[in-house]
């Protein structure tokens, strides 16, 4: 027990709780035990940030929206740190399944403190992190713990190797298996049988707005609930907390959720979402989401998800700056256009993009195009963005003046940043550089950027950047593991459900 501490950021912290759990339980304890009671000294912490919070001056606007972000963002990060203690409770069947959900809740509590951080002004920062030190080193030290569970992660399966599967939509699993495959055939337009409300701005259907549609979903409601958004622009900020949502469009640039929301507007990013998902088992499909506020406006979201084993596919994502801010949990997306300038995907989700298309647009006179802006804190969160199998082009706008602007693949958030992108097609768009420093040496060092097969004349490493961080070409045993069948445990919750997904490498 005492070596585990060891191997803890905070071995003080981490030893001073071992005394206790020695002492109520000497002869019988666990390393179990003592996860449980680092967890639930981090929930007890909470409540003393929360009282030291309260004491900064909210006497400017952006320091009350960040506050209120932050008692959201803590209640969340509560709420994850019970769920790790029901887990707990619940007893270690499976140690790769417990230990694989464990990392996932602790990774996203540790998160949402990072965020509630970064939205106050600078000046506050230092204050706001002085208040949550105890929290964050006890979650911190949990994932530590949680890792030492199992001795190693779960492995690939490579059986899996370029296996597809496509199930409709999350179909009710009574649908006989003949009926699925007719589905299959249809491409979804048998799906309506199953709509529950439809959306439709000329009046159509059961209602003409989708916040509409959304209060009419039942509180309880057994199995998935569908929402058909029929052609339209829907000029609108949407928050899905409802969990097992299903929206289906007639096509991502027919069925549009629009919005202009950004920071410049005294908003802070968080708050800048024009759709904002937190229900776990939310899927999209034929969605555009919108957001229209310009590149002068600086971080405008069009897309914030919150919520885990959510699925976007054949989806569209515009924007400028942060168009999708993959915030925490475990994320698919598949078949998406996803346009931007800067930071285009950022967050600190477990988030694999495949066969997705992504178009850089044309960005201001004094800003370079980075597709991703990861955020990982701590080198134990099992998070990262991964770009498999997608395409990255210069759209109409950039590629005539593709030589007066840098486009880049990434730059690190965070101080443990993590990207890899593998088996896809860069243009000539991307900078030989291939990646972007955040602020001088920042994170050079910690993060960990990784390509593997890729292609097209983007793709060559021979020019990339040198740091200490970058991988380079990674080996396929790596790259295996960023693959959703081992990333995202894709095989436990996507079997089901209408994804076409390749869970391991193309080859």
């Amino acid at each position: 027990m005492g070596a585990i501490c060891a191997t803890t950021d905070f071995s003080q912290s981490c030893g001073d709780i071992l005394s206790k759990v020695l002492q109520a339980n000497a002869s019988g304890a666990q390393p179990t035990d003592l996860l449980k009671a680092t967890v639930s000294a981090a929930i007890d912490e909470i409540a003393t940030g929360i009282v030291e919070l309260d004491k900064i001056n909210k006497d400017i606007p952006e320091k009350a929206v960040a506050h209120d972000d932050c008692m959201a963002l803590l209640g969340d990060a509560k709420k994850d740190l019970n769920t790790s203690i029901y887990l707990l409770e619940g007893g270690i069947n499976d140690v790769a399944t417990t230990t694989a959900e464990l990392n996932n809740k602790l990774s996203a509590a540790l998160t949402y403190q990072g965020m509630c951080v970064d939205g106050y002004p600078e000046a506050d920062q230092s204050t706001v992190q002085s208040a949550l030190k105890k929290i964050e080193e006890h979650t911190i030290n949990s994932l530590a713990v949680a890792s030492g569970l199992s001795s190693s992660s779960p492995q690939p399966n490579n059986s899996a190797k370029r296996r597809l599967l496509t199930t409709r939509l999350g179909v009710p699993a009574w649908i006989k298996q003949g009926d699925r495959r007719m589905l299959d055939e249809e491409e979804g337009k048998d799906m309506k049988a199953f709509i529950n409300i439809t959306v439709a701005k000329d009046g159509s259907g059961n209602f003409s707005s989708i916040n509409e549609a959304l209060k009419a979903v039942p509180q309880s409601f057994e199995g998935r609930f569908f929402i058909y958004i029929k052609e339209g622009v829907y000029e609108e900020n949407v928050v899905v907390s409802q969990v097992n949502l299903t929206f289906l469009g007639d096509g991502s640039q027919k069925s549009i959720i629009s919005g202009n929301k950004n920071i410049v507007d005294d908003l802070t990013t968080y708050q800048t979402a024009t759709v904002a998902i937190s229900g776990d088992g939310f899927i999209a499909y034929k969605i555009g989401f919108r957001n229209t506020a310009g590149p002068e406006k600086l971080q405008a979201v069009a897309l914030r998800v919150q919520a885990d084993h959510v699925i976007f596919m054949n989806c569209r994502m515009e924007g400028h700056q942060s168009v999708i801010y993959a915030q925490a949990y475990r994320q698919f997306y598949r078949g998406c256009y996803i346009t931007g300038t800067v930071d285009i995907i950022s967050g600190n989700a477990a988030a694999v993009f495949q066969n997705c298309q992504i178009y850089l647009r044309k960005p201001m006179n004094d800003q370079k195009n980075v597709i991703t802006a990861q955020g990982r804190l701590n080198k134990r969160q099992t998070t990262g963005t991964v770009l498999q199998s997608c395409s990255i082009f210069a759209d109409d706008t950039l590629e005539p003046e593709k030589s007066k602007f840098k486009s880049y693949l990434g730059r690190p958030m965070k101080e443990y940043s993590r990207t890899i992108v593998m088996e896809t097609d860069i243009t000539d768009v991307i900078d030989p550089e291939g990646w972007e420093a955040t602020n001088g040496d920042y994170a050079l060092s910690t993060l960990y950027f990784g390509e593997y097969t890729n292609r097209g004349a983007g793709s060559e490493t021979g020019s990339r950047v040198k740091w200490a961080g970058y991988q380079g070409s990674i080996s396929k045993d790596i790259a295996l593991n960023y693959t959703v069948e081992s990333f995202l445990q894709g095989q436990t919750w996507l079997k089901d459900l209408d994804v076409q997904v390749r869970f391991s490498l193309s080859s």
